[in-house]
């Protein structure tokens, strides 16, 4: 906390992320269908040393690379259950980002394992830096952001790769993280958006001025008429009493 004015180890990262989706769920309508979507970066450091990232920032890590993808499952599986509450099917996706190489991979095999035999949940392990969803009339992009720097090249990438999606659908929606703030543009043919971390700061970020506000989001969509509905948790929830 005296480094960067946040206390952030992989204790309060469980704290946090299982706090924040309990009080999430139980704000969101119950649905036949949801999605669990990790825009990237489930770790900080793809080996859990004090390395460089691939912008030669330093990371700060708390404990080994193991222990932190051991308290990453923990975190997904409690998730993905806290979800099976309040959904009848449970979709789980973790895109790759900047940071943790290839630890989403990893985590995703893991959980697709554990899952095997459980029809109610579905995790997805493709390797594609882009995951594409369709549900009803919404096309859903989701990339961590750190590759595709003008946000509205999503929707070109969304119209070439998945032309019949894209011609099935009547709202598309491309979803990026990376950059920890949140922005949403309508452009032409759909909407991009940025969404927030509920990641604490570590030394470089806080000293080169980086304050966005720490929250999770659900999004509601409907099958026929598209997005309903945004509700966001933040820390003001998580540290909430019951």
């Amino acid at each position: 906390k005296e480094d960067t004015g946040n206390h952030w180890d992989i204790e309060e990262f469980e704290r946090v992320n299982q706090r924040a989706i309990e009080r999430l769920t139980e704000a969101c309508p119950p649905s036949r269908q949801a999605v669990l979507l990790c825009l990237g970066d489930i770790v900080h450091s793809p080996t859990g040393n004090r390395n460089r990232s691939e912008s030669g920032h330093q990371l700060d890590c708390d404990g080994r690379f193991y222990a932190s993808v051991r308290a990453a499952v923990r975190v997904k599986k409690y998730q993905i259950a806290r979800m099976l509450d309040r959904h009848e099917h449970v979709e789980v996706k973790i895109v790759s980002g900047n940071h943790d190489g290839s630890a989403g991979y990893y985590i995703a095999d893991i959980l697709a394992e554990h899952y095997r035999n459980e029809p109610r949940v579905t995790v997805h392990t493709d390797l594609m830096k882009i995951w594409f969803w369709e549900f009803g009339t919404n096309m859903i992009a989701a990339s961590h952001g750190d590759t595709i720097k003008k946000m509205q090249d999503m929707l070109a990438i969304m119209a070439n790769d998945e032309p019949e999606m894209w011609g099935r659908t009547r709202e598309r929606m491309g979803i990026q993280g990376h950059y920890h703030s949140s922005h949403r543009t309508e452009y032409t043919g759909g909407t991009v958006e940025r969404f927030r971390t509920l990641a604490g700061s570590d030394y470089w970020h806080n000293a080169s001025g980086y304050r966005s506000k720490r929250e999770i989001t659900a999004m509601v969509l409907h099958a026929e008429y598209g997005r309903e509905e945004v509700i966001t948790r933040g820390m003001r929830h998580v540290d909430a009493p019951d």
